[in-house]
């Protein structure tokens, strides 16, 4: 049902692993990377408002238990916070569930944020220090850095979400916002058509 996000806030978690590998082109890193990434979220949640935290849809990535993974329940580590909001129950596909929230979320580097950003949807992204990207991909997402679609620094995500969550269009239509935006797009994918016309042709 589309309609529990209309109005909210859709926080998109992804699954966070003891050792996990994370892709860029072709690099790569491997890490025990856990207490950073807890960190980082900590720090975010902890400076919203209870309010702010009430208005939140979790999404939170499938629990993975198999030999070769290792995988958190972030929502029983970080439950001081995520007992003040609604848990999503997955009535819809992820793109439905952004294209009806007011904004989104992202605390991951992965698909989510490149349908966003195709489909012109309200979206922060919280790129923790340990992302590990090249210095090609840190260097691509510079523009979005630049108007405050993506936040290296916890804290200053808060406040920022704190100043624009009554009215996140008026800052996403801006025209910096749109510049930035369509820049990394034709960087990142050739085009916003490229990527969308894939994910059409799966349908």
């Amino acid at each position: 049902n589309i309609e529990r996000y209309k109005g909210k806030i859709l926080y998109m978690a992804a699954p966070i692993n003891a050792k996990r590998t994370n892709y860029f082109n072709i690099d790569f890193f491997m890490g025990e990377d856990s207490r950073c990434v807890f960190a980082f979220q900590e720090i975010f949640f902890s400076n919203l408002g209870v309010e702010i935290l009430q208005s939140i849809v979790y999404r939170m990535a499938p629990i993975l238990k198999k030999w070769s993974v290792l995988t958190y329940n972030q929502v029983d580590i970080l439950n001081s916070y995520v007992k003040h909001m609604e848990m999503d129950n997955f009535d819809c596909n992820g793109l439905e569930a952004m294209q009806s929230a007011k904004i989104v979320v992202i605390d991951y580097i992965g698909s989510g944020y490149l349908d966003a950003l195709v489909y012109n949807i309200p979206t922060i992204i919280l790129l923790c220090d340990n992302a590990y990207l090249s210095d090609e991909g840190l260097e691509l997402f510079q523009e979005l850095v630049g108007v405050n679609v993506v936040h290296k620094n916890a804290l200053e995500a808060a406040k920022f979400l704190m100043t624009i969550e009554n009215d996140p269009l008026k800052w996403w239509m801006s025209e910096g916002v749109q510049k930035a935006r369509r820049s990394f797009l034709h960087k990142a994918i050739g085009g916003e058509r490229v990527l969308e016309n894939k994910i059409l042709d799966l349908l």
